[in-house]
């Protein structure tokens, strides 16, 4: 399953180099423990769409709500849209479609034989 890189609000004058090194050093342990890094792209990455696409090394990418860069020629696969208010709670949502490349995020989902069991998760 996807667990995902929260790329946003880095210091303005940092160098792409620190963030991309940070990002691969990031993907490269969770990839390590088995799981499929993905990176949410929020305001001030930092990185241009091209870096974000050729300098690293993800194939999922989640796209902030704020005025981000598109990951140039993969795109998005989780798209964050406006929030929505239920009960008095904000909540934001996001849309999910295949990328450019015809990526799709990867949920953890039981396998398609097994019924969940509610009381697994009181």
């Amino acid at each position: 399953m996807n667990i995902w890189c929260d790329l946003e609000g880095v210091d303005t004058g940092t160098a792409s180099s620190i963030v991309i090194d940070y990002c691969q050093a990031w993907y490269k342990a969770v990839a390590a423990d088995g799981y499929v890094p993905g990176l949410y792209v929020g305001a001030n990455c930092v990185l241009s769409l091209q870096q974000l696409y050729s300098n690293l090394s993800y194939k999922h990418c989640w796209k902030s709500m704020s005025y981000v860069p598109m990951v140039a020629t993969r795109g998005y696969q989780l798209i964050q849209v406006p929030e929505t208010t239920v009960n008095c709670i904000g909540i934001d949502s996001d849309s999910i479609q295949s990328d450019n490349l015809r990526g799709n995020v990867i949920w953890l989902t039981p396998p398609c034989n097994v019924i969940p069991n509610p009381n697994n998760y009181a």
